[in-house]
């Protein structure tokens, strides 16, 4: 459940603003080591977690990684390495690999694609090993 638009200014102040500080102080030298593993972070998301049932954790991977993440990302793509969770499920008879149960109550896995369903297994995925290239 997203939070109400008039909740925004609350969010900002609670933890937006004072979690960027933290990353913001670490990345300018203050803190070493990585800045979303400080305590102060840790509490922040913590909280938006246990009151707000999400957390935003911006610029946690940086710029090069990120890039490197996002070619790497488009080439399993273009590639047909990255498959819909729905396909790496199918199995049995009811197409869930078993781990779901014998059915797919409540069509949670949206077997029909219908846009803006959510479903159980909508993510894309590869699973690459450590000698992967």
């Amino acid at each position: 459940r997203l939070p109400a638009l008039t909740d925004e200014a609350a969010l900002k102040s609670e933890l937006f603003e004072p979690l960027a500080q933290v990353r913001d102080e670490a990345t300018a030298g203050h803190v070493a080591g990585h800045w979303w593993l400080q305590s102060r972070a840790l509490v922040l998301i913590v909280a938006g977690l246990s009151r707000h049932c999400f957390a935003v954790v911006d610029d946690f991977l940086d710029a090069a990684v990120a890039r490197a993440l996002l070619q790497i990302t488009q080439k399993l793509y273009c590639d047909h390495e990255m498959k819909a969770g729905i396909e790496e499920q199918r199995g049995g008879a009811a197409g869930l690999g078993g781990y779901w149960g014998d059915a797919n109550e409540g069509d949670i896995q949206n077997r029909e694609g219908l846009p803006r369903k959510w479903s159980l297994e909508g993510d894309r995925r590869a699973w690459l090993g450590d000698g992967d290239s």
